[in-house]
């Protein structure tokens, strides 16, 4: 069986990009124990915890009610719409 870092550097050399583990961030569920997510980030090298910004104008986190986290979408479309 492969492990999680065999995966990544398998994306790495097809995609031919390099994961940046000091920019990268990860996000765990609220039933994910503590020694396991201790585990994962040592394991990628990657410590950063992410959820609460935005990436390429989206939030993080998708979590919660979907109205109500894209209505921004809305609200921009329709003022271009009527600006």
């Amino acid at each position: 069986m492969r492990s999680n870092i065999d995966i990544l550097k398998q994306y790495e050399a097809v995609s031919r990009q390099m994961i940046n583990c000091t920019k990268s961030s990860m996000q765990f569920g609220h039933k994910v124990d503590d020694a396991i997510k201790t585990e994962i980030k040592l394991t990628l090298g990657i410590h950063n915890i992410g959820g609460m910004g935005s990436y390429l104008g989206l939030p993080e986190s998708l979590g919660g009610s979907k109205t109500k986290l894209f209505s921004f979408v809305r609200d921009r479309l329709q003022s271009r719409i009527n600006g």
